[in-house]
């Protein structure tokens, strides 16, 4: 996915942007994620899942499978669908809430 590429240069190039990756791995279309999973290990820890709810091409059961199906292996993927979001969460959401 092109753009999602280009966004990725931005991610390398700025350390405090962060990506929700849903509609990477949905494979909508017939389009299945085929960029180099050596980038996909060097952003992991900015890297978060989301439903992209109502928005959906497919299940989010299926589009979650998915991202398993590339091979990142447990820990990466306990980061994008939980650690990293609550991490980001905890960081930028203001204590008085």
């Amino acid at each position: 996915m092109f753009e999602f590429d280009l966004f990725m240069d931005l991610m390398e190039e700025y350390s405090s942007l962060w990506a929700d990756v849903t509609t990477v791995f949905s494979n909508a279309r017939g389009y299945r994620y085929t960029a180099d999973i050596d980038r996909l290990l060097r952003l992991q820890d900015r890297l978060m899942w989301g439903t992209d709810f109502p928005n959906t091409f497919m299940p989010p059961e299926q589009v979650a499978a998915n991202l398993i199906a590339t091979g990142l292996g447990r820990q990466i993927c306990e980061k994008v669908f939980y650690d990293n979001a609550n991490r980001f969460l905890a960081e930028f959401t203001p204590a008085s809430l």
